[in-house]
């Protein structure tokens, strides 16, 4: 549940430059709107936990390609990460002590793993989201190699992405040399939430998607498209003068051919609060 100090609490996670926010501490605050009582400080002594066993292993494993079998071998085979291919769209898969606690989730929640304990343990990693899968880069970019860490840290080269962009989009998204450019925490943490919001308006759990779309603001904020979608979450919760207030501010700044269907959909809202009342 989205309390004001959950939300609080994450506002100011978040509020930093992009490189000084804590994005496992955030994650897990993501989380907490699903599990009120959890505590981030477990699961954050549990990454670094993680790392202090990982370290000594990456500090004897040579060169870059050394030091990649090192990580991989540490989470996806002596502690058994891996992707959910069975239950895909189980909320669990996205929040971050569900997938430290059952070691498994999306190829985002991997990679946070990933992120966290190589961090931790001294490599260079970075966050690569490209559209339909994410990924990993470990080491400078003059030598970088691309990891999955939902193939168990498969190896890719920029051909080999391609190629799994190709096969998840079906051949509808063609490749940009962008979608290897490495982003931050606040573009990984709208991408997990992105996810939760999309699981959970379809399965029509308006509340929670409401829920999602409100800590999207807090990196977002006054996003026109966020803002739409905050209107359309209150009005399937009933809650028609919020949902006009929404429209209405999107009114003030749109642009001239978007005005006649805010306005519309203003005068829809208020016929619909005339019967209700």
């Amino acid at each position: 549940m989205l309390t004001t100090d959950l939300s609080q609490r994450f506002a100011a996670a978040v509020a930093r430059p992009d490189a000084a926010i804590d994005l496992a501490q955030s994650a897990l605050l993501i989380a907490a709107t699903e599990y009120p009582a959890l505590e981030p400080r477990t699961y954050l002594d549990r990454l670094d936990g993680m790392a202090a066993e990982l370290g000594p292993r990456i500090a004897s494993a040579g060169r870059l390609l050394g030091q990649i079998e090192c990580v991989n071998r540490y989470l996806f085979d002596d502690l058994g990460f891996h992707g959910n291919r069975d239950d895909y769209y189980d909320a669990r898969n996205s929040y971050l002590n569900d997938v430290l606690d059952r070691r498994t989730g999306l190829p985002i929640t991997l990679s946070v793993v990933y992120l966290e304990v190589g961090r931790r343990a001294g490599i260079q990693v970075e966050g690569i989201g490209m559209p339909a899968h994410f990924l990993v880069r470990v080491g400078p970019a003059s030598q970088a190699r691309y990891v999955d860490p939902f193939e168990a840290g498969a190896l890719l080269d920029r051909a080999g992405c391609i190629q799994k962009l190709s096969e998840l989009s079906a051949g509808q998204i063609e490749f940009r040399p962008e979608f290897l450019r490495p982003i931050g925490s606040r573009a990984i943490l709208d991408r997990m939430l992105n996810n939760l919001k999309a699981i959970f308006s379809n399965r029509q759990e308006h509340r929670r998607t409401l829920e999602m779309i409100d800590l999207q603001l807090l990196l977002r904020s006054e996003d026109p498209t966020l803002v739409s979608e905050r209107a359309l979450a209150l009005q399937q919760l009933g809650r028609y003068a919020e949902a006009q207030t929404c429209w209405r501010a999107l009114l003030e700044r749109a642009e001239p051919q978007a005005r006649q269907q805010i306005e519309e959909r203003l005068e829809a809202l208020k016929r619909l609060q005339i019967q209700c009342n």
